[in-house]
């Protein structure tokens, strides 16, 4: 009778221990794919470009156009952008009534954890468009700019010193008045339907521009380039930033 006992509890105890081991294994498992997940970025690659356009005009509707954005836009419009190798990398919006974003497509994004609790995005907005959140009257202008040394002759009518950094002359009206834009530099420029581009200077800012033949047009300048000053010492007019963290995420 107590062998019998004996058995019982043994019997038992073992149930106990092998339940515990596969408790234990199950969430060693679960930890090791939850590492494994948090480890691993989304490429960005593994979307086409139209799949990347219907999840930017997602994101952007729910951003821009929901009853509670503290934005004020009626409507937008997306357009592609390019880089200097001709591969999509970010996004232009225009809205109405005015107003304008850039927004930059992470090579590599957070991972489906991260992006779930929404600590990482594919996308980035331009840093421009935080300070438009929070302004009252919902404009930060933008002035179009040259560089220009002080030992070199004075630039030609249409340009005064100073422009809005270091060593630059600025725009200016038939009244010398400094002209700022609220709309995009391509909206400004009248650019539509031409092919688009973001060039990464050698400062790590972005210039927007445009081709004319073998060189390219920079809008803030309104001056021609072409693609080897942007890895040069040159000083290339720039007017875009992008900063991949939480509070710029799409």
């Amino acid at each position: 009778m107590e062998n019998s006992v004996e058995k019982k509890k043994v019997s038992k105890g073992k149930k106990a221990g092998i339940a515990v081991l596969c408790i234990v294994l199950v969430v060693a498992v679960l930890v090791s794919s939850f590492l494994i997940i948090e480890h691993v970025d989304i490429d960005a690659d593994k979307y086409t470009d139209e799949q990347h356009l219907q999840r930017v005009t997602k994101l952007a509707e729910k951003r821009y156009l929901s009853p509670d954005s503290p934005y004020g836009y009626t409507d937008m419009k997306i357009y592609p952008v390019y880089d200097e190798n001709e591969k999509l990398r970010y996004f232009l919006i225009d809205f109405e009534p005015n107003g304008y974003v850039y927004i930059l497509i992470n090579k590599k994004s957070g991972n489906v954890v991260s992006q779930f609790l929404g600590s990482r995005s594919m996308y980035t907005r331009d840093s421009h468009d935080n300070k438009v959140k929070y302004s009252s009257v919902k404009q930060v202008p933008w002035q179009r700019y040259r560089i220009w040394e002080s030992n070199e002759s004075y630039p030609e009518s249409g340009w005064k010193y100073p422009g809005p950094h270091m060593n630059t002359v600025s725009e200016v009206d038939e009244n010398g008045d400094y002209i700022k834009y609220i709309d995009s530099h391509f909206k400004v420029a009248g650019i539509c339907d031409e092919r688009k581009y973001l060039l990464n200077s050698n400062n790590s800012w972005w210039i927007p521009a445009v081709k004319r033949g073998d060189r390219f047009l920079n809008l803030v300048s309104m001056e021609l380039f072409d693609l080897n000053s942007l890895n040069s010492e040159e000083k290339l007019p720039s007017d875009i930033d992008f900063i991949p963290v939480i509070q710029f995420n799409l």
